[in-house]
């Protein structure tokens, strides 16, 4: 079980613990949009080198499990080999990419108690290699096949809106982030993905990958690279379609996943008082991305997406079903071109066998309003409000108030 378990107040039945696990944050891990620096030199000889530098404070301002201020950081370095750049063989790449996260306590584990967790940058504190994979072109690119240790949401369920947002759920829907064990931030795993696009308009994705990355607390340097029958796979599949209507570009993505490893059950024990074990789980989401208004057929203007998620098997799954929505604008101060402004709402529903069983709320809701300044192309500034309504879904938890500001730098 994720440590961050324990943030959440054990309920019974049956005298055996209930909990709500929180999400481990899983944010499609190429949140910074900020100009990276050109190494000429190593770019004549296939290589880019990446650096950036996420650093976070923040106040649960009320509600919660308590008032307080934190701090949070992560260093990001990636390194992308072009085999044809560096005179090998056409159209492949190699990737290899480190995450460092410091600071000081865990916001949601220690101060809000949500689920859906306030930073997509918050995990237990480490430094380990997070990607190492080599990915293939073929058929004149529309077929790529990629294999080693993969972020699943780096190419799954992906909500290109919804990345400018700072809270977990924006970036991979809390019932897939909770019920599948995918292997993303802060833990990726071996896999292999295949994509392929026999049109423009279409996009088809295959992912196999270890069905349990392991715990962050554990894992601190290196990914879980064993496997075995109790952690099982975990297969995905996505259909995306690409359309653009007066230069309006929209993605409409459906995908299903299936982990064929044990899960406990939430609420029923064996006659040795054990937690019934059952074998696999799945679920179906929906991602929705659409630019409403476009300025001089630039990038300022109007975007929107949705998000819809459905775990039905019961007992497995602690959110079974949840709804995301949010709106974000580029440029809307005169002069400010690239600056975004957003507000979206995330809401968790709670399985109603758990519910009744252990006298949670119907839901965990989440209403984050943000600004993001691009202050250099190198520099962002990011303030942030966050509006937690029933925490863990927890009935002893108030509604929380957690603000904060992030600082963005590319190196």
């Amino acid at each position: 079980m994720l440590k961050h378990i324990a943030r959440i107040i054990p309920l019974f039945m049956l005298s055996v613990p209930t909990m709500l696990p929180a999400q481990e944050n899983t944010e499609h891990h190429e949140k910074s949009l900020l100009t990276i620096s050109r190494h000429p030199r190593l770019e004549n000889i296939g290589i880019q080198l990446q650096a950036g530098y996420i650093g976070e404070f923040w106040a649960n301002t009320r509600g919660g499990i308590k008032r307080g201020q934190t701090h949070l950081h992560e260093i990001d370095l990636s390194v992308t080999l072009d085999t044809e750049g560096a005179g090998l063989w056409s159209n492949g790449e190699f990737f290899l990419q480190l995450l460092s996260q410091q600071g000081g306590d865990l916001l949601s584990e220690e101060f809000v108690g949500d689920c859906q967790t306030v930073s997509n940058i918050e995990t237990a504190h480490s430094s380990r290699l997070h990607q190492l994979w080599y990915e293939q072109s073929l058929l004149n690119e529309k077929l790529s096949l990629l294999f080693g240790i993969h972020d699943f949401n780096s190419d799954f369920a992906v909500n290109e809106h919804g990345s400018h947002f700072i809270n977990s759920a924006f970036g991979l829907s809390s019932d897939v982030a909770m019920a599948a064990r995918p292997c993303t931030f802060p833990l990726a795993a071996p896999g292999i993905r295949a994509r392929f696009t026999p049109h423009p308009s279409w996009e088809f994705l295959l992912g196999v990958y270890n069905g349990n990355p392991g715990d962050p607390v554990e894992q601190k340097h290196l990914p879980k690279l064993d496997f075995d029958n109790r952690a099982g796979a975990l297969l995905a599949i996505e259909v995306a379609y690409h359309y653009s209507r007066a230069f309006l570009p929209g993605t409409v993505k459906f995908g299903y996943w299936k982990n064929t490893g044990t899960f406990e059950d939430l609420l029923n024990v064996d006659s040795s008082g054990n937690p019934v074990e059952h074998k696999g789980n799945h679920g179906w989401y929906l991602i929705a991305d659409k630019k409403i208004t476009a300025e001089n057929h630039g990038s300022r203007g109007l975007g929107a997406f949705l998000q819809l998620g459905w775990t039905p098997k019961e007992n497995l799954s602690p959110f079974d079903t949840y709804i995301g929505a949010g709106m974000h604008y580029t440029g809307l101060i005169p002069h400010r071109d690239e600056d975004e402004t957003g507000i979206a709402v995330a809401r968790a529903g709670v399985n109603d066998k758990i519910r009744f069983a252990a006298g949670r709320e119907r839901a965990e809701t989440t209403l984050e309003i943000t600004y993001r300044a691009v202050l250099h192309p190198n520099v962002a500034l990011q303030p942030d409000l966050q509006f937690i309504i029933n925490p863990g879904a927890d009935p002893d938890l108030r509604d929380a108030i957690a603000a904060g500001v992030r600082l963005e730098l590319a190196f």
